[in-house]
């Protein structure tokens, strides 16, 4: 089993006890019995940064484990370092910044949610300083959204079937991985 963890700047750097508190808070007790046996089945290695040096914004990203990064890292790494909102007005009109902190929080849903071959989201920051991840097939819609000032939650539009779903994350956490899979 492994982790990506991912912490904005000005948080604490990743130490053994908010390592070990993330895992415990998002693990089953049946894989984790132990700290110690959480502590010696972790490799823990910085895998990128994503930073701004005029804004001072940054984001730190490590992955726990010793599998191999998920198939889906590399493509949303790419499109949140393409799509970024730095500065006020970045959508032409006065869209805030988007926030590290609400990044460090979705690619955290991500890594809880995704099995490691799903196919990649494309992210979309928020006019409010948020940012989503969304999957498109067909008009069957699905978003993990994590706003500036409100709790994570997703959104599902099932075409075919004319379903909807929403809930908050990570209350409804299986039916959230079922949905990724039909993507």
């Amino acid at each position: 089993m492994s982790f990506l963890f991912a912490t904005p700047a000005g948080t604490p750097a990743l130490t053994r006890t908010n390592e070990s508190a993330w895992v415990q808070r998002h693990a089953t007790s049946a894989v984790f019995s132990s700290r110690e046996q959480m502590h010696s089945s972790f490799e823990r290695r910085e895998i990128g940064k994503i930073e701004s040096p005029a804004r001072g914004q940054r984001i730190r990203i490590t992955h726990l484990g010793n599998q191999e990064l998920p198939e889906w890292f590399v493509p949303v790494f790419e499109s949140l370092e393409a799509r970024w909102g730095w500065e006020i007005g970045w959508d032409g009109y006065d869209a805030l910044p988007t926030d590290a902190k609400r990044v460090a929080e979705l690619l955290n849903c991500l890594a809880l949610a995704m099995p490691l071959s799903a196919r990649a989201p494309t992210i979309t920051p928020l006019a409010d300083g948020g940012v989503q991840a969304e999957w498109h097939k067909g008009e069957t819609v699905l978003e993990i959204v994590v706003p500036r000032d409100e709790p994570a939650r997703f959104y599902f539009y099932g075409s075919e079937e004319n379903r909807e779903e929403a809930a908050s994350f990570p209350d409804s956490l299986p039916l959230l991985r079922e949905l990724i899979g039909r993507f």
